[in-house]
């Protein structure tokens, strides 16, 4: 694995919009059309250089910067929350066909309206 370290001029631009850039549909594209294809897919120094990446204003690169790493907490978030759905139905899944996990009054007790928590209580037998 060969690796290429990219030090930008910070006061041109942000590191981290940068990487964020690098990730894009279009420096991607610009990535695959400059790579060479043999066993392993390689890119110099000297494919990356006439590269050509927007640079808007150092503040307006730190707010996208910004926004971006918010949205991939909130991703990370809900991919976490996700993991825990799909565990927790395959849980559920695997009960004897005769088991109740749940009964009708437990559907009444007001939680009716929100099925994640009725899921939740009955999975984990905490029936109020």
């Amino acid at each position: 694995c060969h690796l290429m370290r990219i030090r930008p001029k910070q006061d041109i631009v942000i590191p981290k919009y940068l990487a964020y850039y690098s990730l894009s549909d279009n420096a991607r594209r610009y990535f695959m059309s400059v790579a060479k294809f043999s066993t392993m897919t390689t890119i110099s120094q000297e494919d990356i250089a006439p590269m050509k990446i927007p640079i808007p204003p150092l503040s307006e690169q730190t707010e996208i910067a910004s926004i971006l790493s918010a949205n991939d907490a909130k991703i990370e978030k809900a991919k976490s929350r996700l993991s825990k759905l799909q565990d927790m139905k395959k849980g559920m899944m695997m009960c004897e066909p005769d088991t109740v996990l749940f009964t009708l009054p437990a559907l009444t007790n007001g939680c009716a309206s929100n099925p994640f928590f009725v899921m939740r209580n009955c999975y984990s037998n905490d029936r109020n």
